[in-house]
């Protein structure tokens, strides 16, 4: 039974190797097609990680920089500055830190003609006057100053005016306006115009004859 089976494999012994070998190549495809196919996922993968990285990357970084420029204020410094012109500024800066930015005040400047602590407002003028100097610039520039931070009915709004702006106002001189921005920086604004009268020196005879030249809308 034996040498029967063996003659037969011998008398077919080409058409089994052609098949073992067929096998093995069948094989040896198979795994090259699947180890490529393989690294091509890889890739795909990582280069999909990549991606996500870098926009993950790119959206903080836009986000910073908006955060930066709404924090900013620019103003425009004329006058007697070593280097007058337009400069950005962080919004908490005072008028001093400005005219440090201007290169500081020249040998002409009046430092009495603006008020160093005051807080910097967006898109306003701070003028140095020179000694000497006649007020007529300055009270141009107080002018332009009173159109923006007043209201269509021409009363100063108590939250956005400077120190000059508040001086135009009857019966408000330089301390008493210096006095109205201490207040105002310090409690962050007036909810109410009745605040005034937490203001030093301002009692209710006095608040009657400033509320109908004030407002804090």
């Amino acid at each position: 039974m034996f040498e029967i089976v063996l003659e037969k494999i011998k008398s077919h012994k080409w058409e089994t190797t052609g098949i073992i070998v067929g096998l093995l190549l069948f094989g040896i495809l198979g795994l090259n097609h699947f180890g490529t196919h393989h690294k091509e996922d890889d890739l795909n993968i990582n280069l999909e990680k990549k991606v996500s990285t870098i926009t993950e990357k790119k959206v903080p970084m836009i986000s910073h920089v908006k955060d930066k420029v709404s924090n900013q204020v620019t103003v425009d410094v004329k006058g007697a500055v070593n280097h007058p012109g337009v400069y950005s500024l962080p919004s908490q800066s005072r008028v001093t830190d400005a005219i440090k930015r201007a290169g500081g005040l020249s040998n002409l400047a009046d430092s009495k003609s603006v008020n160093l602590a005051q807080k910097l407002q967006d898109e306003t003028v701070i003028y140095v006057a020179q000694k000497g100097e006649k007020i007529t610039v300055v009270e141009e520039e107080k002018a332009n100053n009173i159109a923006t931070q007043g209201n269509s009915k021409g009363k100063i709004n108590l939250n956005k005016a400077d120190l000059s702006s508040l001086q135009t106002i009857s019966g408000v001189g330089a301390k008493r306006a210096q006095d109205i921005l201490d207040y105002r920086d310090s409690q962050g604004g007036f909810k109410t115009i009745d605040d005034l009268k937490n203001v030093s020196g301002i009692g209710e005879k006095t608040l009657e004859k400033l509320r109908q030249d004030v407002t804090i809308d």
